[in-house]
């Protein structure tokens, strides 16, 4: 089991990604516009049991919708 949470929402500068793992696990997301452009791609990392934040910068980012999707072990 995983939880996710982002915030804040709307974002201004940057978001918190924040994420809860029940088992260590390799973890990676990416940050896509709604033409499903890349704006931004982590690099897969092992991650310990537990809490975890990741602050994405979003200064560069035109207005707009955007999707995060995650990658954690095998499911996405």
């Amino acid at each position: 089991d995983y939880s996710v949470l982002i915030y804040p929402n709307p974002a201004n500068t940057s978001f918190i990604l924040q994420y809860q793992l029940s088992n260590a696990d390799n973890v990676s997301y990416e940050i896509i516009d709604i033409t499903g452009r890349k704006i931004i791609s982590s690099e897969t990392e092992k991650q310990s049991i537990g809490l975890h934040q990741v602050a994405v910068q979003t200064t560069g980012f035109t207005n707009g919708m955007y999707y995060v999707k995650m990658k954690i072990g095998n499911q996405t």
